[in-house]
């Protein structure tokens, strides 16, 4: 176990070849998570079992909220690629990011689904000369 400089700890068990953040995501920008990280928790279905430690495994449209939320561009990078991957309930996503994010979280959004040319993206209006 090592202290993160980010804020949080990781785990690595190097015998099983496993290696979790766990990563205290509050900031000044995005405020306090704690509603959106509890919603993902509570509405986790799968469970890994690692040792003696069962960890819930939270959707794919929470984590990319989750990534979303924390303004970095490692993590919007992340989210780029989970949403590549084309796995994930981009209404559902929508949904649980304006929930927890508000507008500016679905502008966010909206932009990143955008720029990796995503088929549910909404397209910006173009504005005409009046």
């Amino acid at each position: 176990v090592r202290e993160l400089t980010i804020g949080g700890f990781n785990v690595k068990i190097a015998e099983k070849d496993v290696n979790v953040d766990f990563i205290d995501r509050y900031s000044e920008e995005a405020g306090n998570l704690s509603d959106l990280f509890g919603d993902a928790i509570s509405q986790a279905h799968e469970i890994v079992r690692i040792e003696e430690t069962e960890l819930k495994i939270v959707s794919a449209e929470h984590l990319i909220a989750m990534k979303l939320a924390t303004t970095e561009k490692k993590d919007e990078d992340d989210a780029k690629r989970l949403l590549k991957e084309d796995k994930t309930d981009i209404s559902r996503l929508r949904g649980i990011t304006r929930r927890f994010l508000g507008n500016l979280g679905i502008v966010s959004l909206e932009r990143v689904l955008r720029e990796i040319g995503h088929k549910a993206a909404h397209q910006r209006k173009k504005y005409r000369d009046s």
